[in-house]
Parts: C-alpha cells; structure tokens; sequence
C-alpha cells in the first residue's frame, strides 16, 4: 500500500542529480511508497541554483558533486564542482530559501582534502542546520540508501503534521 504524504497535496520534490540513472532510482523508489509525489529534475549546479530561485518546492535531493553547466552533446558541462552540494546550500542560506535538503551521494568521500561522509554530515549539520537533514551514501547494489531516504522523508512529513 503506497503512503500518501500529507505536506500538501502535491508534494513536489526537486532532484538535483547528474546521474540519470540514480535518480531515475530515487524517483522510482520513492514513487513506490508514496502516491501524491511530483519531482522535477535539474542536472547542473546552474540549472539547480537557477530552479531554486523561481521555484517553490517541498524537499530537496542533493548530490554533492555536479558539472557546472548541463552536459550535452556540445558541452562536457563545464568544471565538476566537488562541493556543489555545499555550495547550493550557501547559495539558500545567502538568498534566505528554506527548503529541507537530503545529500544523496555515491562518493564515501570528497575534494583533495578526502573529507568523509561523517565529516561532511559534520560541517553541514553545523553551517547548514535550517536546511540540511542528511547525507545518504547511495550504491545502487545496496538498499540501505533507500531505507534511510523513505525513513527521512516519512519523518520530515510526520514533522510537518504536527
């Protein structure tokens, strides 16, 4: 039986994922337990930071590291920011957007200095405490990312209801 979120009606959720194919598997698994979810995707730091700005959302799934620019055919999308995730919260934190932000990443840890996840959850807890909810190693072998996405988003909702 799919649970319905009670946010709102329509609870609409903004990826911002250059992996098609992993959030391909967070919307499919996330449509599988709940029935009134829409998701709108975003692949770029630019194009996330830009929806973000003329949009109105209910949650944000975040990657930590993304291209710059959208990559196509024409373009290899620009420098990989290793911090974008961390940088698209400065940017809500800067423009005052309250969105509550899950970190969805497949790297254990990050940039030259080889941060750890358990560093990361650190830094952002501390910074970024308005937005960030948490940071979920995703493998696309495992389950346990999803457990602790369905477990976080049932939370944020039962959080709302009261």
């Amino acid at each position: 039986m799919k649970l319905v979120l009670t946010w709102g009606r329509i609870v609409k959720i903004l990826i911002i994922e250059d992996d098609k194919n992993k959030s391909s598997q967070v919307i499919e698994r996330l449509n599988s337990q709940y029935s009134n979810l829409t998701f709108s995707e975003k692949r770029s730091f630019q194009q996330g930071v830009k929806s973000l700005r003329n949009s109105s959302f209910d949650l944000l799934l975040l990657d930590m590291t993304l291209p710059t620019f959208d990559i196509d055919t024409n373009s290899g999308g620009g420098k990989i920011r290793n911090f974008a995730g961390m940088e698209i919260l400065e940017e809500m934190l800067q423009r005052e957007i309250h969105l509550k932000t899950i970190i969805i990443t497949q790297y254990e840890s990050f940039g030259e200095e080889q941060i750890t996840i358990s560093q990361m959850r650190t830094i952002l807890k501390e910074k970024y405490h308005k937005n960030f909810i948490e940071i979920i190693y995703y493998s696309s072998s495992s389950k346990s990312w999803f457990e602790n996405l369905t477990k976080l988003v049932g939370e944020l909702n039962e959080s709302t209801d009261s």
